[in-house]
């Protein structure tokens, strides 16, 4: 296996000063939050932190309605693992910001692609458990197929 150390030069030669990383907070997900903290250290790049939550929606004959109190509950959970995730980061000794976002997780990833012009993302590509909205299949490989910048998909 190769040290990140040594794989640093190849990377920085492409220039990777800003990562976006794909988080949820699941175990599963916590290998690409090393992975991020690892490249950013090696490079000197910073990161943006993103973890995205769907509106819990009840459906009923004449539409959809929002669940107030699980929408708030979701946002807080996913804005408590940006932070974690970011003070992680901070304390390894990188720059890094994030961001609780409402939607799928590949529309998060694609959209703050799209605003922060990141130089490369990182994402987890681990099975689900739970019916959480996590990095994996069909939104791994979204993000994949539309990304316009490399994609790390961590497994």
């Amino acid at each position: 296996m190769t040290d990140i150390t040594e794989a640093a030069g190849p990377i920085a030669r492409r220039g990777i000063d800003h990562i976006l990383l794909g988080t949820d907070g699941s175990d599963e997900s916590v290998s690409a939050d090393e992975w991020a903290r690892d490249i950013a250290l090696a490079v000197g790049a910073r990161v943006t932190v993103v973890c995205a939550f769907d509106s819990p929606k009840a459906f009923r004959k004449r539409g959809s309605i929002y669940l107030t109190q699980a929408r708030d509950e979701l946002e807080a959970e996913a804005t408590e693992v940006v932070a974690e995730v970011v003070a992680g980061l901070i304390a390894a000794g990188v720059e890094a910001t994030g961001v609780a976002f409402e939607g799928s997780t590949s529309d998060a990833v694609l959209r703050l692609a799209e605003d922060e012009a990141p130089d490369a993302i990182v994402i987890s590509g681990r099975n689900p458990v739970g019916g959480r909205d996590y990095l994996v299949g069909s939104s791994a490989e979204r993000i994949v197929r539309h990304a316009t910048v490399p994609v790390f998909v961590v497994k």
